[in-house]
């Protein structure tokens, strides 16, 4: 089996501080084929601008064209995967330390369609 994709979709709105450190634990992950893809829900308190000085191709922020309520930017982020394994995190959540690699060995070693943790 390939090297599995995995993309982690973080939906937020007005939390730039927060979503700094949930960014930087997702950037610190190793796994060769890990996407991280912000759905930003109208900020105003300066999300894009933060976002936009991190320089990571593995990063990708997306705009909603309107505010959304909370389930339809979770929606709206889910529509943004093309392919792959995706991972749902909070704005004020983080990823352990090499949890995407984690991951992937297990899929790659049982060919789970799901990974889930408690």
């Amino acid at each position: 089996m390939s090297t599995p994709k995995l993309t982690v979709l973080i939906p937020t709105r007005d939390r730039c501080t927060t979503l700094a450190s949930t960014l930087q634990s997702c950037l610190a992950q190793q796994h060769p084929n890990f996407h991280i893809i912000v759905s930003d829900n109208c900020s105003t308190d300066g999300t894009a601008e933060m976002v936009a000085g991190i320089r990571d191709k593995r990063l990708h922020y997306v705009r909603t064209p309107h505010r959304l309520s909370m389930t339809g930017n979770f929606e709206f982020s889910l529509s943004l995967v093309e392919d792959g394994y995706l991972m749902h995190l909070g704005d004020d959540d983080g990823l352990i330390l090499d949890g995407a690699s984690e991951v992937a060995r297990i899929i790659s070693a049982t060919g789970a369609d799901a990974v889930n943790s408690a």
